[in-house]
């Protein structure tokens, strides 16, 4: 038998493919502000279905005037209080896949050498990135975190800056070029945890494949 497809129909079709890829690619789920704030900087977008916890200093260090989110106390060896910590977390029912996060950052001339990124989503904090640190500008980083997928837990970014020459050293996260007042942006998707497979005896088989049992 032959069908054909309307025109009209065939657009509602290509319509909702598009919709299914568009939601499901990778795209910009969060992002936190660059601008200068004395507590923690604001979220500028998040996906509706994520909760978020903008960028916020550990205690080792302190705010610093100007017009981008600049801290200093920084240290010559990397210490355990003097970090930026930011998170986001799935609402229930949801699940993230990271694909990558994008930071821009600089030192002033005393200012930390280096930058450590660390994430933790449930089993500590692991070491994604670590690399120097411009003076007096940009130096716009993006990190690919593509392995990190299904993840129902909050999850939580800490950039450690060291390498110090003096703790009057500064170091701040500035704007992305072309991102307004965004200082770092995580991309990714936020989907709801599929279903589980649903197996049934009927006194002889199982139908829908062998359950494992816990």
């Amino acid at each position: 038998m032959k069908v054909t497809l309307h025109p009209p129909r065939f657009a509602l079709i290509a319509l909702i493919l598009l919709f299914i890829t568009f939601t499901t690619a990778a795209q910009e789920i969060a992002s936190f502000s660059s601008v200068q704030n004395n507590g923690c900087s604001g979220t500028i977008n998040s996906n509706v279905n994520i909760t978020t916890t903008g960028i916020c200093r550990g205690t080792g260090i302190t705010s610093v005037g100007g017009p981008y989110y600049t801290s200093n106390g920084w240290a010559w060896d990397l210490d355990a209080t003097n970090y930026l910590e930011w998170s986001i977390t799935p609402n229930a029912g949801y699940q993230i896949n990271l694909t990558s996060i994008t930071l821009n950052y600089f030192k002033g001339n005393n200012g930390p050498g280096r930058a450590e990124l660390q994430i933790d989503y449930g089993l500590g904090f692991t070491t994604i990135n670590d690399d120097p640190v411009n003076t007096n500008t940009d130096d716009v980083n993006t990190v690919d975190i593509s392995t990190l997928t299904e993840i129902n837990t909050p999850i939580t970014f800490r950039l450690f800056a060291y390498r110090a020459a003096q703790s009057t050293g500064e170091f701040t996260i500035k704007e992305i070029p072309s991102e307004a007042n965004k200082g770092v942006i995580i991309n990714g998707n936020v989907e709801l945890i599929p279903c589980p497979t649903i197996t049934t005896w009927d006194g002889t088989s199982w139908d829908n494949g062998t359950p494992t049992l816990a």
